[in-house]
């Protein structure tokens, strides 16, 4: 079977998944990367949707159409492809695609040695390497027929029929068209997309029957009560949404509703540049599928909240996509956990992910250790006297125990109460693995990661956390991947690119990892400058973007100290290596513990003298807990 395919100065890679072309290089996504493969192996023959589909989703019996349309708009932007005018994939309504260039037909070489320079514009979505919004072709072109809209509405008819005497299944949703509020300025293209992203990630989701495009873009323009579309379409759930386009800017407002009450479960309105319609729609799709596979989770804390705490639990979900957007939505959090306990003291989920910002605050850097730890402990108790079996409670303590208390026999107890009910909660796992490798418990804490990112598969920081933890050990395919996903997942999550360019530069990829790196978000793409400048021998900007680094520190505690020192270890530079790592022993860097003892670039320091001095400092010492 052939596994490389030339066409147009593009190689296909298949095996590794890399698309090229001059010394650009591309790694496509496991679904925009088999529609590709399938439509090069017949090249100008028509692929059906049902084909794709099959390919695509070989177990699943799901309606995934709006997951293949994604997963085509997503190659087309890759290539730089255009739906309307198409040079490589060309769209037979209702039936399929077809590859209508030509397939060069000589044997595909291996791609060349060179360093890969910065991706296309169209791989890296909306931003160029210093953040500027780029103009983007039209994401969705919609054209329904009178003919097939009235086909859709009969369809839904007879399904409403037919489902009239059963009630609607818990998990299942339906996405409506979202509203244009712009006036003439229609902007259906970008609402249809939106809908579709939302769809396409939705259908990720363990379990969750999602109802397909053609049935729920029949309520298009129509102005009907929410809890008699849900009954008609058969679901629980139902997202709708609004947008409106004025001048350079669009306002997009999102909400997931209870089908059954009508109650809204979740919402946000989103501001944004017109120009960053494709990473607004994937944020949009992101807050709303992580809310729902909330929502679904914890059906029955729902059902014991009735009534009144509806509102508690509304802020409950609130709160937890506030935590989910990776910025200082941490504060924001607590505000919502606090207001939902004042209305129902006895909320025990809220209690927990009270305890759960706190560490956000410190994993973030939002507040500094010595004020959080303090703060999580205080609510932690509270959330014990809850329920004293809280493992997510006995994971953060635990965590507390081992990164400020330097508790290491403390923490391997709460381990342990973690560890005996064998936890099924996504968020105690992916906690318990941080600590489980902390502790050292290397296996264990790839474990416990894996079992949380199968039963929560949109958290990115659960992702990020994964990627880490195959970085320390040493894994950078696996690490590289577990960063893609967190950052595919929530584009302005901090870090992720940072750490894909770390892993350019132990490729020996310099200018690439520059590239990379500069997709961090304005507020940490620093750290990441400073690695790869004096990767590249420019020595002055890499001095100029340390100390910007050095003084976003100083100034609100970004980065951290362990980070600042990874830095200077990178140099060579030892003596401000260990200065930093000092600090952060002072300041309990809560990523020291693990950082220390295996990121590559301390390698050299473990030779030191002073290294031994550290652990010991950490109580790290042999005889102390068993580790050296």
């Amino acid at each position: 079977m052939t596994t490389r395919f030339r066409f147009d100065g593009w190689l296909l890679d298949v095996q590794s998944g890399e698309l090229t072309r001059g010394s650009a290089r591309l790694r496509l996504q496991d679904h925009p990367l088999q529609v590709l493969h399938a439509l090069l192996e017949s090249p100008g023959e028509v692929v059906t949707r049902e084909l794709l589909i099959a390919r695509l989703w070989p177990s699943v019996v799901v309606d995934f159409d709006s997951g293949l349309n994604a997963a085509v708009r997503r190659l087309r932007l890759a290539l730089g492809d255009d739906a309307e005018h198409p040079r490589y994939i060309e769209t037979l309504p209702r039936r399929g695609y077809r590859f209508i260039a030509t397939l060069d037909t000589k044997p595909a070489a291996a791609p060349g040695p060179a360093a890969p320079q910065q991706p296309s514009p169209a791989a890296r979505g909306n931003a160029n390497a210093n953040g500027t919004p780029r103009k983007h072709r039209r994401v969705l072109v919609m054209a329904v027929l009178g003919g097939a809209l009235l086909v859709a509405l009969v369809a839904v008819a007879l399904w409403q029929h037919a489902r009239a005497l059963a009630p609607p299944r818990g998990k299942s949703i339906a996405v409506l068209p979202f509203t244009d509020l712009s006036g003439a300025a229609r902007q259906d293209d970008f609402a249809d997309g939106t809908a579709e992203e939302i769809l396409d990630l939705l259908a990720h989701i363990p379990d969750l029957r999602v109802i397909g495009r053609t049935s729920s873009f029949a309520f298009r323009g129509h102005d009907a009560d929410l809890r008699r579309v849900g009954a008609q379409l058969g679901v629980a759930y139902i997202v709708e949404g609004t947008i409106r386009h004025v001048g350079g800017r669009v306002r997009v407002s999102a909400e997931l509703v209870d089908a059954h009450d009508g109650s809204r479960l979740w919402s946000d309105v989103y501001d944004r540049d017109f120009g960053d319609i494709l990473r607004l729609q994937v944020q949009i799709a992101s807050s709303i599928a992580r809310a729902l596979q909330l929502a679904l989770g914890d059906d029955a804390i729902r059902a014991a909240h009735q009534g009144s705490s509806i509102g508690a639990y509304s802020l409950y979900l609130r709160g937890r996509a506030a935590i989910d957007r990776g910025d200082a939505g941490a504060g924001e959090a607590k505000t919502d956990f606090a207001q939902a306990l004042a209305i129902d003291p006895g909320f025990v989920k809220a209690a927990e992910a009270l305890v759960l910002a706190h560490l956000e605050d410190v994993g973030g850097k939002i507040a500094p250790p010595r004020v959080a730890w303090p703060e999580a402990v205080r609510d932690a108790q509270l959330a014990l006297r809850l329920d004293p079996d809280s493992g997510l409670t006995h994971a953060v303590l635990g965590l507390e125990r081992a990164t400020y208390e330097y508790d290491w026999p403390g923490a391997e107890r709460e381990l342990q109460q973690v560890l005996a009910p064998h936890p099924r909660d996504p968020d105690v796992l992916y906690i318990g693995a941080w600590l489980a490798f902390d502790l050292g418990h290397q296996a264990e804490a790839i474990r416990l990661q894996d079992t949380a990112l199968a039963l929560d598969p949109l958290n990115p920081d659960s992702w990020q956390n994964s990627a880490y933890i195959h970085f320390l050990v040493g894994d950078l395919d696996g690490a590289e991947r577990a960063f893609q996903r967190s950052s595919e997942i929530s584009p302005e999550f901090s870090s992720n690119h940072r750490m894909l360019g770390r892993i350019l530069l132990q490729r020996g990829h310099a200018q690439a990892a520059l590239a990379e790196m500069r997709l961090e978000p304005p507020s940490s793409v620093d750290l990441g400058l400073a690695f790869a400048y004096e990767a590249l021998g420019r020595r002055a900007e890499s001095d100029a973007a340390l100390e910007r680094a050095i003084e976003a520190y100083r100034r609100t505690g970004t980065y951290g100290e362990v980070n600042i020192a990874l830095v200077y270890a990178d140099r060579g530079d030892r003596e401000r290596a260990f200065a930093w790592l000092e600090r952060a022993i002072k300041e309990r860097d809560v990523n020291l513990g693990h950082e220390l003892q295996h990121d590559p670039a301390f390698a050299p320091l473990r030779r030191d003298l002073r290294y031994a001095r550290l652990l010991r400092e950490m109580k790290l010492a042999a005889g102390v807990n068993g580790r050296s």
